[in-house]
């Protein structure tokens, strides 16, 4: 649906330069975009692309450099992104239930809400307004998902689990997966039942091929506006607090903690048991293996002060320069030697 550069302005808390009646039909990048197209500029990287974009018009941010085109100025360009493309997503119209879907006689489901092909609803499950659940997705007995939440194909909700409102979750993830409980025995590992449940607050988003597990006693915990990459395990009794956002292949032990608005890097694990306290950064390949304060930045392995990991990378590159140069002197004094020898 086309919209005037000044309703767009107006959706983006922003100020019009230029005419504001020319429409808009899509959001594109510098380098693709054409008439009725809106682009984005906040990278000093490609000025060269702004100069030469055929948009139709342009949003940037407050510093921007000025242009020809008609833009808008807003405080933040890269929040103003995110605003335009869910308002000019194309809508996707409500299908109901399918024909092939399996939806238990007690189950409860709201107006509005789709459930796609193949699709199991299990007994006295409950699915709130305008929810949509994809094809071949699985909701176990008397699980609980809100409203306008978005569960992509092949999800899996197993028994008792707790989803809130706008909430996504993305294609193959499994949400209340057994934890990984075993007591050792004479002849055998006995596993230990595993019979709490996955709640999820609201406004969270949770990658594809995700596993989230459930305890035996305590509730795996994810507070709401998480956001989860791709390919992350949260193990049993876990709790991820408000806001906290965790990059790929990231990897929490049973009963780890991380507190509000973590930061957490791709593929850094955290030992069974540990914590870290709100506002941290947990960077890249980090191995946590015990807890930390609030506001800790930490790195390397096992994880430590950012600023003491740093030092150490930066000796070890010294030790390694100091090494050749050893070889280096080494291979000279063994050449001066040898010349003496056949004097």
């Amino acid at each position: 649906m086309e919209r005037s550069l000044l309703e767009v302005a107006q959706a983006l808390d922003g100020t019009v330069e230029g005419d504001p009646r020319i429409r808009i039909a899509r959001v594109a990048s510098l380098e693709s975009a054409g008439a009725g197209d809106l682009a984005f500029f906040f990278d000093v990287k490609k000025s060269g692309a702004l100069a030469s974009t055929h948009a139709a018009a342009l949003v940037c941010g407050p510093s921007a450099p000025a242009t020809a085109l008609p833009t808008i100025r807003v405080k933040n360009a890269k929040l103003a992104l995110a605003k335009a493309l869910t308002m000019f997503e194309e809508a996707r119209p409500a299908r109901g239930i399918h024909p092939t879907a399996s939806v238990d006689a007690t189950a409860t489901i709201a107006d509005g809400v789709e459930i796609g092909p193949n699709a199991v609803v299990e007994a006295r499950a409950r699915i709130g307004a305008r929810t949509s659940i994809r094809g071949g997705a699985y909701l176990g007995e008397s699980v609980v998902v809100g409203d306008d939440c978005l569960l992509y194909p092949g999800v899996i909700v197993l028994d008792r689990c707790e989803i809130g409102s706008r909430v996504v979750v993305n294609a193959g993830t499994v949400i209340g997966s057994d934890g990984f409980g075993f007591v050792a025995g004479e002849t055998q590992h006995r596993k230990m039942p595993q019979l709490a449940r996955v709640r999820i607050g609201d406004d969270v988003e949770i990658g594809a091929n995700c596993t989230i597990d459930r305890g035996p006693l305590e509730d795996t915990l994810i507070e709401p506006g998480v956001k989860i990459d791709n390919l992350v395990h949260v193990g049993h009794n876990g709790r991820i607090g408000a806001k906290t956002l965790i990059a790929a292949q990231v990897g929490l032990s049973g009963s780890v903690s991380l507190g509000e608005r973590v930061l957490v890097g791709g593929q850094a694990g955290f030992s069974d048991h540990t914590s870290v306290g709100s506002d941290s950064i947990v960077g890249s390949r980090a191995a946590v293996m015990k807890s930390f304060p609030a506001c800790s930045k930490l790195g390397g392995t096992p994880a430590r002060a950012l600023r003491d990991s740093l030092k150490e990378r930066a000796a070890a590159r010294g030790l390694v320069a100091e090494r050749d140069a050893l070889r280096r002197l080494t291979k000279r004094v063994e050449e001066l030697e040898r010349r003496l020898r056949e004097r």
